[in-house]
């Protein structure tokens, strides 16, 4: 894979709305689940035997989605703690994003 793809891949992961959308959609469906199992729970705690695996399996996905959305920042964050401190840094933005001033 080219490094331009997995840039791109990246900016897909960690900054794409469909992305951001798709997280923010699973972790309140699975916080609404729970709490909603924990409810219905006490009234009939069979129900549990019947939300454990649908409850297990999106916390699985929602964990593998959170690491799978780290890795990027991780990959881009190892230029920060690189043992040879002689190369030369790399180009950084305008902290405000406006156009530098020469």
């Amino acid at each position: 894979m080219s490094l331009a793809n997995l840039i791109t891949l990246g900016r897909f992961l960690v900054a794409s709305r469909f992305m951001r959308a798709l997280y923010g959609l699973v972790k309140g469906v699975i916080f609404g689940l729970l709490y909603l199992t924990w409810t219905l729970a006490i009234k009939d705690p069979s129900i549990l035997i019947t939300l454990h695996p649908l409850n297990q399996s999106l916390i699985f996905f929602t964990t593998a989605l959170c690491l799978i959305r780290s890795l990027p920042v991780i990959q881009d964050g190892r230029i920060l703690f690189r043992a040879d401190k002689n190369e030369p840094e790399p180009a950084m933005p305008p902290a405000s994003g406006r156009r530098r001033t020469l």
